[in-house]
């Protein structure tokens, strides 16, 4: 695990983190949606998956189970990161900034990037889909989930440190 300097965050907010992604629906259901695609054969052959903004964890079993060889976390909490080693020792994790990734170039066959790039510490999105794009091997799959629409904004958005939602063509300006 390579760690560096991230946000301090307090333990309980991570354990909330964590059962929260658990037990919510829209959670459940991007899990369901993702296995769907691992199960249609996203994952044959493949070697290397990459959880970008993995926090707690809870798409990487997905990622381990349907065969991808080597499943990287990464996430920019090392505390978050000290979590996931203790309840999933055989992944790979790395402390970094979204926008900076340390993985060489064209060395992973997925990205999963599930409601991260709408959060505060995300200044620059194009970067970081520059950065993914940069790691992607040349057939590569990337699946990008994020929150929608500007009027759907809730207290929960605040609360992950979300600053931003997307509409069709504002995400196409990314």
């Amino acid at each position: 695990m390579v760690l560096a300097p991230g946000p301090i965050v307090k333990d309980a907010a991570i354990h909330a983190i964590a059962d929260y992604q658990v037990e919510n629906w829209w959670h459940a259901a991007r899990r369901q949606l993702l296995q769907r695609l691992l199960d249609e054969g996203l994952a044959t052959g493949r070697n290397t998956a990459l959880d970008l903004g993995c926090g707690p964890g809870s798409i990487l079993p997905l990622l381990r189970t349907s065969g991808f060889h080597t499943v990287i976390g990464l996430d920019r909490s090392e505390k978050t990161l000290h979590l996931v080693q203790a309840s999933q020792p055989d992944v790979a994790l790395t402390c970094s900034d979204a926008a900076v990734l340390p993985i060489a170039d064209e060395s992973v066959d997925a990205v999963t990037i599930l409601g991260v790039l709408c959060h505060s510490w995300i200044h620059d999105e194009r970067a970081v889909l520059s950065e993914v794009m940069r790691i992607l091997r040349p057939g590569g799959v990337l699946c990008v989930t994020e929150p929608a629409f500007p009027s759907l904004t809730r207290a929960a958005d605040r609360l992950v440190m979300s600053v931003r939602r997307y509409s069709p063509g504002g995400a196409s300006e990314c």
